[in-house]
């Protein structure tokens, strides 16, 4: 009896360790907003946006961001929305920055892959169908900034792979 409760035990973490989230398209929202969404969306929810020029990729060609509120950032194409403070912006599922490390895993899962040692990185492949101009449909994701077991940054993207 031992010996199968032994191997019922081995079995369940051999496949919990290798079974990955994919979760839905409808989860990978931040504040109501998912990637790819309109500013007229938008500002029709937050109210009008501040465009901010951030020094992401050089300073020689700094990048704009729609601000809405504290922290609160979006790409011009939305493409990526984004925040990095604890400003009552959330996920659908409730996870914010400042929510402990444990309950993104127990909301989501283990994560399809973990970037940069701490970050937890979930995703969602669109259909082709959705996306017939191109060779490989694009990816809707949702990631989490991990800093001493502390979510410190939520961002939802959409990109080709």
């Amino acid at each position: 009896m031992i010996k199968k409760i032994l191997f019922v035990m081995v079995v369940v973490s051999l496949f919990a360790s290798t079974c990955f989230a994919k979760i839905s398209a409808s989860r990978i929202v931040l504040g109501g907003l998912a990637p790819g969404c309109s500013l007229q969306y938008a500002e029709s929810v937050y109210g009008p946006a501040k465009k901010v020029y951030i020094k992401r990729v050089s300073k020689a060609q700094p990048e704009f961001y729609y601000v809405f509120g504290e922290s609160f950032y979006c790409s011009p194409t939305f493409e990526e929305i984004y925040i990095d403070a604890q400003n009552g912006v959330k996920t659908a599922d409730g996870i914010t920055v400042g929510s402990p490390a444990n309950n993104v895993l127990l909301t989501y899962g283990n994560p399809d892959d973990t970037i940069y040692g701490d970050n937890l990185f979930y995703d969602h492949i669109l259909t082709y169908d959705a996306y017939e101009n191109t060779d490989k449909p694009p990816y809707l994701a949702l990631e989490f900034y991990i800093k001493d077991n502390v979510v410190r940054k939520v961002s939802v993207f959409r990109f080709h792979h």
